[in-house]
C-alpha cells in the first residue's frame, strides 16, 4: 500500500459520511447497486483508490452545503436565495423506482440538503457560475427526455453517431450518445450537463463518477476529483473550495433587473420546452437584485462553464497519462 493511500484510509475512517444507515447500504457494500443488477462496477472493486483517494469517500454533504451558502451569503446573497430545501424522502425512493436503481450516497445527502434551485425564485441565475443545478424533479424530467433520444434511430441509436463517441479517461465512459445511466444534476440549459454515471464503462469507470455529458461532448470526461462512488460528494467539495479560495471566478455586477430590454430571449426559444423546461437562466437576464452572478475569470474568462471543467479536467488526467494522449 502505498504512502497515498495509507493517509487516506486514515481520513476516511476518522470522517462521518453524513448517510445514515444508507452508507452501508451502498453498492460498494452490498448488492443493493440496482434493482436490476448487483454488477461491481470499476477495475479495482469496491476498495479501488483514484488519485484523489477511496473512491467511496466524500467529506459530510451537510458540511460542504454550509461552506457554499456561507460564501454566497457573504458575497452574492441573492444567489443563496435561490437554494430550496431539502427533498422529501419519498421523492427520493420514487426517484428510484423511476431510474430503477439507488442514487449514490453521496447523491441522497446532498438532495437532502439543497433539492438544486428553486424555478419559481425572483432571481434567475445558475449556481456553478451560471450553470443551474437541477432540482430532483428536473432532473428526472431531463433524464426522461433522453430515453427517447437514445433509442432514436437518428442519434441516439445511430452507428454513424455512436463511432464518434469517446470519454476520458478512456474506456471509463459508455460510447453512447445517450445513456439510460447518466442522470443530470447540473444544466447548461442547452442540452448538455455535469451529471452521475449509474452505468459506467467497463474499462475503469465506477459508479456514481461524475460527468461532463451531452449534446455537444462526443468525447465525454470523468471530472477530476469526481470519480468513484463518492465522486458527487468529494467534487461539490471541491467547487467549495474554489469559493473559499476566491480564485478563478468574480462577481458579475453587470446582471440586468426586471424591466431590461430583453435581448437575449429570442436564444432561449426552443429550450425551454425541449430539454429543460424549468425558469433558470443560466446566462440570460437575472430578474431581480443587481450584481448577483458567479462568473468564471482567469485563464477561463469567457469560456462556457461545461467546456473549462472539460479542459481543466483533462489537463489533470493527462498529468497522469490518461488523457488525450491515450485515447
Amino acid at each position: 500500500m502505498t504512502q497515498l493511500e495509507i493517509v487516506w484510509l486514515t481520513i476516511a475512517s476518522s470522517c462521518s459520511f453524513n448517510s445514515g444507515s444508507y452508507r452501508n447500504a451502498s453498492p460498494s457494500g452490498s448488492t443493493n447497486r440496482s434493482r436490476h443488477s448487483t454488477r461491481e462496477g470499476g477495475a479495482g472493486g469496491p476498495n479501488a483508490f483514484s488519485p484523489n483517494g477511496p473512491l467511496i469517500y466524500y467529506p459530510p454533504l451537510r458540511t460542504t452545503w454550509n461552506r457554499i451558502q456561507r460564501v454566497l451569503a457573504n458575497t452574492v446573497p441573492e444567489l443563496l436565495d435561490t437554494l430550496s430545501g431539502p427533498v422529501d424522502i419519498a421523492t427520493v425512493n420514487d426517484a428510484e423506482a423511476q431510474l430503477g436503481c439507488v442514487l449514490p450516497p453521496s447523491v441522497r445527502d446532498s438532495y437532502a440538503c439543497v433539492d438544486g434551485q428553486d424555478p419559481s425564485a425572483e432571481l434567475k441565475e445558475g449556481l456553478f457560475f451560471g450553470l443551474t443545478f437541477l432540482n430532483l424533479e428536473d432532473s428526472l424530467r431531463e433524464w426522461s427526455f433522453w430515453r427517447r433520444v437514445e433509442m432514436d434511430p437518428g442519434s441516439g441509436n445511430n452507428p454513424d453517431v455512436l463511432i464518434m463517441m469517446s470519454s476520458i479517461p478512456s474506456g471509463w465512459i459508455r460510447s453512447q450518445y445517450a445513456c439510460r445511466g447518466w442522470l443530470p444534476l447540473i444544466t447548461d440549459r442547452c442540452g448538455n450537463y455535469v451529471g452521475v454515471d449509474l452505468n459506467p464503462g467497463e474499462d475503469g469507470g465506477s459508479w456514481g463518477q461524475v460527468i461532463v455529458f451531452g449534446r455537444e461532448f462526443d468525447r465525454k470526461c470523468v471530472l477530476f476529483r469526481g470519480e468513484g462512488e463518492g465522486g458527487w460528494g468529494r467534487w461539490l467539495a471541491g467547487f467549495a473550495e474554489e469559493l473559499e479560495s476566491g480564485d478563478g471566478w468574480e462577481i458579475d455586477g453587470a446582471k440586468k433587473s426586471s424591466g431590461s430590454d430583453g435581448s437575449d430571449e429570442e436564444d432561449d426559444v426552443g429550450y425551454q420546452s425541449y430539454y429543460y423546461d424549468g425558469n433558470g437562466s443560466g446566462g440570460g437576464d437575472s430578474y431581480g437584485e443587481v450584481g448577483s452572478a458567479l462568473r468564471l475569470t482567469g485563464e477561463y474568462k469567457g469560456w462556457g462553464v461545461l467546456e473549462a471543467w472539460w479542459d481543466r479536467s483533462v489537463r489533470r488526467w493527462d498529468e497522469l497519462g490518461m488523457g488525450l494522449s491515450q485515447t
